[in-house]
């Protein structure tokens, strides 16, 4: 095992593209073979997907990882499976944010891959905006939407945008401003762009915005929601789909096949009284059947002690807890949530839950995999045969070195979530050339799998010594619907 750190990648070379230039050239990326291990043999091709930063030219400011990549998002256009689009955050502050967003498309089913430009956005693409966070793409019947959180020189001023592209993320629309934050609203966080795959033209988002708290008060965010119906020319004004007077994150839509909009998070739940035991945490479902004019109650999918992410060989936090949670809906109607748990004794989990009935009532909850070390960032999509995907990261045991080796990994079934056959998909690579984050070593909140007819979609990151441009890259695989 320890010969794979000594593994060097070899790509084609490529020309740096100015941040303020006109869209770059096509640059087709080569796909890489991953080290061999003969331990955990490779379970699927990996391919290469960002390279050295297109902002090189742009202005630099404090805090910037430069060829640093971070929170890749993965969509498949309904129309053409074959056609993918992926956006991730490019050249990391460690505060919050990256200089842009960088797309890349392809139309082989992710065996090559062409970059484009986000113009208009950021100061590195000609935009008013500092930073972008949070990208997540979402390709519709005509068209795909780029969301991200716009980040001000002020962040009193974060504003949520949607970049849209008509010609499958070759090309993409200077931003159109959803919301503007403020003193009086709060700042907007953690939006999530789903468009409809049944209305061209419609397209809705969710996001939280946290209130402004003096030191010592409780974090409380509310939950937004808008909705367009013109290809995301203008958005509805933006209205309260939850408000708790708790800490929501990581919402995620579904739309089920009667039109019913579903909305999944994680909450955390406030202490009672003098109480300082651990801090629960909930996932929660709630609907909307009238396009977002008007939302049921949530519904609890599952209640557990929030756990957080410790590097197993320093002891070390690194930015990764069970808040992170992952959803999708099937085309049936079936819908599925995913989570980790890391507790101070015992195994870490990887645990999903399903509904049949429009997520009116939930499973329990079944693992999906065990391990001695923790395991962070799920994703969970579903293919179009109706098999489950889950993806996600898991350390290594603690080393003398202190490396905090990870690796990737993908667990399947085709019984609907009853049982799981899991496969190591890459690495391992070393985390803690990944501090990217002040709050510690970061890969993304989240990472991107997506449903293909049959099989899967992944986009996630790796650092040294697979990262190929600075400490990290973003790589892609196409993963069968069935484990062997």
């Amino acid at each position: 095992m320890a010969a794979l750190l000594g593994v060097i990648l070899t790509v084609p070379a490529r020309t740096q593209v100015s941040g303020h230039s006109a869209p770059p050239r096509a640059r087709h990326l080569r796909p890489i073979q991953p080290p061999i291990s003969l331990v955990r043999p490779p379970f699927a091709q990996t391919v290469l997907l960002s390279g050295p930063t297109p902002f090189a030219s742009c202005p630099t400011t404090r805090n910037i990882a430069a060829n640093a990549e971070v929170e890749p998002w993965i969509a498949v256009d309904p129309r053409a499976s074959s056609d993918l689009i992926a956006v991730w955050q490019q050249d990391r502050n460690f505060r919050g944010g990256a200089r842009g967003p960088v797309s890349a498309w392809s139309v082989d089913g992710g065996r090559t891959w062409t970059h484009a430009e986000v113009p208009g956005l950021t100061w590195c693409t000609g935009g008013p905006y500092l930073l972008a966070s949070d990208p997540v793409v979402s390709i519709g019947p005509d068209r795909a939407y780029l969301a991200s959180i716009a980040i001000r020189q002020d962040t009193r001023t974060d504003d949520v945008v949607v970049d849209r592209s008509g010609d499958g993320g070759e090309t993409w629309s200077r931003p159109v401003l959803v919301r503007s934050g403020s003193v009086e609203r709060g700042d907007p966080d953690k939006e999530f762009v789903l468009a409809d795959p049944r209305k061209p033209g419609t397209a809705y988002m969710v996001w939280v915005e946290f209130a402004k708290q003096r030191p010592g008060e409780p974090i409380i965010d509310t939950t937004m929601f808008s909705r367009t119906t013109d290809g995301g020319g203008t958005w509805s004004p933006a209205t309260v789909a939850y408000s708790g007077r708790t800490e929501t994150q990581f919402h995620q839509l579904g739309v089920l096949p009667d039109g019913t909009i579903l909305d999944s998070f994680a909450e955390i739940l406030p202490a009672s009284g003098d109480d300082r035991g651990p801090v629960r945490e909930r996932l929660a479902v709630m609907r909307s059947t009238d396009a977002g004019l008007i939302w049921d109650p949530p519904v609890t999918v599952a209640s557990f002690d929030h756990t957080n992410v410790v590097d197993p060989s320093t002891q070390r936090r690194i930015r990764a807890d069970s808040i992170d949670v992952a959803f999708a809906t099937a085309i049936d109607g079936r819908s599925y949530m995913a989570w980790v748990e890391n507790p101070s004794e015992g195994r870490s989990r990887v645990l999903v839950t399903r509904s049949e009935d429009g997520g009116l009532t939930w499973s329990s909850p079944v693992g999906v995999a065990a391990s001695a070390e923790p395991v962070f960032v799920p994703s969970v999509a579903v293919a179009g045969d109706g098999s489950v995907g889950v993806m996600y990261d898991a350390f290594e045991p603690p080393r003398p070195d202190g490396q905090a080796r990870t690796d990737v990994w993908f667990a399947s079934s085709v019984d609907h979530g009853d049982s799981w056959r899991v496969a190591h998909v890459a690495g391992p690579f070393d985390l803690h050339t990944a501090r990217l984050s002040n709050r510690g070593d970061f890969v993304g909140d989240y990472e991107g799998l997506a449903g293909l007819p049959r099989g899967f979609a992944a986009a996630f990151v790796m650092a040294r010594p697979l990262a190929v441009d600075g400490p990290t890259d973003v790589f892609f695989a196409s993963l069968p619907a069935t484990v062997p």
